[in-house]
């Protein structure tokens, strides 16, 4: 798009897989099994990643039986987890690999019944990591008529890893 600044590129490893996997038809695919297998809670939501650029991240889930609660929409839970990983898949596509990022507070309002297939949507500010610093992910997840059903925000500590 004309008139944009654009995005600062980061080398690591993240952006290097999902590059090489959107280089075939079933990258994504290929990409959301693998983000499932990394972090191993996320696998109960069926992750599947849309999006993964420095500063924004995108992951749906599709709405099944077993992320329900008793009002038969999807669990508070499942949104929290959505909200979490949509957050570190931003966060760390944001940084180098010497980087180091940890999640130390998450604040999230539940908007209305989420039903069917979520879009989670993570934003951020590239952050600055050779220093320690604290920084936030915004994440609003949507169904599907774009209605806001939850909106988060993530705090995260960035820094180089120890011993860098």
């Amino acid at each position: 798009m004309s008139g944009q600044a654009p995005l600062p590129t980061v080398d690591n490893r993240i952006l290097r897989v999902w590059a090489n996997c959107n280089r075939y038809p079933l990258g994504r695919y290929v990409f959301s099994q693998i983000f499932a297998r990394v972090a191993p809670f996320n696998a109960v939501i069926r992750p599947r990643v849309l999006e993964a650029r420095p500063g924004r991240a995108r992951i749906a889930m599709q709405e099944r039986r077993r992320l329900q609660q008793h009002l038969r929409s999807v669990h508070a839970g499942a949104l929290f987890t959505l909200a979490e990983s949509t957050s570190g898949l931003a966060m760390a596509a944001s940084v180098p690999d010497s980087a180091r990022i940890i999640v130390t507070d998450i604040s999230i309002n539940f908007l209305k019944k989420a039903h069917g297939l979520l879009t989670a949507e993570g934003t951020c500010d590239i952050p600055d990591a050779t220093v320690q610093q604290r920084h936030e992910v915004h994440v609003t997840i949507s169904d599907e008529s774009g209605d806001e059903v939850a909106r988060a925000t993530i705090a995260w500590v960035v820094g180089p890893r120890p011993g860098r």
